[in-house]
């Protein structure tokens, strides 16, 4: 694959005091909105779950845990968590005695746990609960006849707010609670099966034939979704505008636009990657592909240690696209991005020589290869430092973001690895590398009263002791407005340069920026 690379430095190992991402003793302002919550996104995605296989079989319900009377307390297992409904039927496994199974009915499921309702005798704590069924079906709706006849088969649902689902399995169809009829589906693209409530369903087709469709009024009626949609709506509106007046900038400029893909666009560079993992698997045979959303993740890291780091990626993501206003349905990846973590160095080493056909960097952690087609790989080794890894994967990948967002154009090595330490800092905060550098930065600045020449550089990548004064500048530029840093990339990106783009961004000049900059960091005669 034709590509370029950039690479992250190793952290220096000088010992420096840390300096705390929000320490602004340094005389900067508290970060704006956006940063404040970065941190809540982080979080956010702490709390999902990303891997179904736990060992457990895929009819296990859980494991008694707690027990009064007829009723005991179960346990969710991963796999049944989203799947179990109340009315269901089960089986309770006697521990000692696993050829003794009871009868039992899901009365109650809530917060990982379920209770469940024995028909004859008691349970004991560690017996294994099995599902038998799911609730029983009403037949008598028409649609809820025909969407249970097409169990099994490929569906196309599209939901009110707007998203399209693409021949998915429809695995089953539960109406226990006829106020709120679910399917649960498969799609190819997702790790686990999805449970889908039919309030939020515009239609579902089957074999082209329109099997279900939402009744008269409802996308109205369903205050939740339609204020969902709503607000997408406002989103596309707002973004289409302002891509529209960007666009106009590219007459001007000569610079291309990627173009918009396809579904089937998509899956194909999809099926790119994966033709790509076959061959590496056969090279390197510990490997495992673990999937989310928008990466394909293939590492031979224990799975057990790669939870953080795929909640990290999907927390870059969300971030940058909530940074540069992009509607969430909108995929800016050709497909998805593929990330190829080893566990040693000299696995890295090999894989860029062998398949990418370049020595790999010296002292780097890891190489972003955007490629000129629009596909993106990001290879890289997790060494002995957990946090650090963390926060290079997350460098490493928002630079494959900044080539997809709209145009292949270049920004200022110093933007675009400041923005990336920035991010790498912002969604992994336990990282020590990039305090260092920035610190490590701060004392050269006082020492010299000079960025040394970084802000007009036009080199290709700057030196590894320039990324610390990197990330000051680009937190400096985001804390005096996000969105004006994200006018700024949108018309670096259009091919301006960086004078006319702080000019139309920031209403301000190299030279301004470099001084109010300096008066920041109590240094109000900072030269260039």
């Amino acid at each position: 694959m034709k590509s370029y690379s950039r690479n992250q430095p190793e952290a220096q190992a000088t010992e420096i005091l840390l300096c705390d991402s929000r320490d602004y003793s340094d005389g900067f302002s508290h970060p704006s909105r956006i940063w404040r919550r970065a941190f809540a996104i982080v979080f956010v995605f702490g709390l999902i779950a990303t891997f179904a296989d736990h060992g457990i079989a895929e009819d296990t319900l859980g494991t008694v845990v707690e027990v009064k009377r007829n009723y005991c307390k179960v346990r969710l297992s991963m796999n049944s968590a989203d799947g179990i409904q109340k009315g269901g039927v089960c089986q309770v496994v006697t521990a000692d005695t696993p050829s003794e199974t009871k009868s039992a009915t899901v009365t109650a499921v809530r917060d990982g746990f379920a209770v469940v309702r024995l028909d004859d005798g008691t349970a004991s704590v560690g017996d294994r609960v099995v599902v038998v069924s799911e609730p029983g079906l009403e037949r008598d709706n028409p649609q809820v006849a025909s969407l249970v006849s097409a169990a099994g088969k490929k569906v196309d649902v599209k939901l009110i707010a707007g998203r399209m689902f693409e021949n998915i399995e429809l695995l089953r169809v539960d109406d226990s609670d006829d106020q709120n009829i679910k399917i649960r589906v498969r799609d190819a693209s997702a790790r686990r099966p999805l449970t889908i409530s039919l309030t939020a369903v515009d239609y579902i087709k089957c074999e082209a034939k329109l099997i279900f469709e939402c009744a008269p009024g409802a996308k109205t009626a369903n205050s939740r979704f339609s204020r969902k949609q709503a607000l997408l709506a406002k989103q596309h509106a707002e973004y289409e505008a302002k891509l529209r007046q960007w666009e106009l900038l590219l007459d001007k400029t000569g610079a291309k636009k990627w173009p918009d893909l396809t579904t089937t666009e998509h899956e194909a560079a999809i099926t790119e990657h994966r033709d790509f993992i076959k061959v590496l698997k056969n090279d390197y045979s510990d490997l495992e592909l673990y999937e989310t959303d928008h990466f394909l993740f293939l590492s031979n890291i224990e799975r057990r240690h790669l939870n953080p780091y795929l909640m990290q990626l999907d927390a870059m993501h969300k971030l940058m696209m909530h940074m540069y206003g992009i509607p969430e349905d909108i995929r800016v990846w050709k497909g998805k991005a593929l990330i190829v973590a080893f566990v040693e160095r000299q696995q890295f080493v090999d894989f860029e020589r062998r398949h990418i056909k370049q020595p790999a960097p010296a002292g780097a952690y890891g190489v972003c290869h955007a490629g000129t087609d629009g596909q993106v790989i990001v290879a890289c080794f997790r060494g002995d430092r957990p946090a650090e890894f963390g926060q290079m994967l997350v460098h490493e990948t928002s630079h494959g973001f900044m080539h997809r967002y709209k145009t292949a154009k270049d920004v200022p090595s110093w933007i675009n690895e400041g923005l990336a330490d920035h991010l790498g800092l912002t969604i992994v905060p336990a990282s020590q590398s990039v305090p260092k550098r920035q610190q490590a930065a701060l004392e050269r600045i006082r020492r010299t009263n000079s960025l040394g020449g970084i802000v007009g550089s036009e080199l290709r990548n700057i030196r590894a002791d320039q990324y610390g004064l990197s990330s000051l500048l680009v937190r400096f530029l985001i804390q005096n407005g996000d969105e004006r840093f994200a006018s700024l990339i949108d018309h670096l990106k259009a091919g301006l340069n960086l004078n006319e783009s702080l000019q139309i961004a920031y209403n301000t000049s190299q030279e301004q920026m470099i001084r109010a900059f300096g008066v920041s960091i109590g240094m109000p005669n900072l030269q260039p």
